[in-house]
């Protein structure tokens, strides 16, 4: 989801395989600035991706929760 309001692919400043999983280790990236989005990306859809994200896959949201947050 990110990636299409960045339009970068994921992780597109880390240098390799390795800098990307410390990354991820690390938690949830920082929100992208506001001029890398073109103000597309509000606080809804931050707040589903940061959803996406929790580290629990039990507190994720399934599609269908997804898809209705989405509509």
């Amino acid at each position: 989801m990110q990636e299409m309001f960045t339009r970068e692919v994921p992780f597109h400043s880390s240098p390799n395989p390795m800098s990307v999983m410390v990354k991820i280790s690390q938690g949830v990236p920082d929100r992208p600035s506001v001029e890398s989005m073109c103000s597309r990306m509000t606080d809804k859809w931050w707040d589903l991706c940061l959803s996406c994200w929790n580290r629990d896959p039990f507190l994720r949201p399934s599609m269908v929760d997804i898809f209705d947050r989405v509509r």
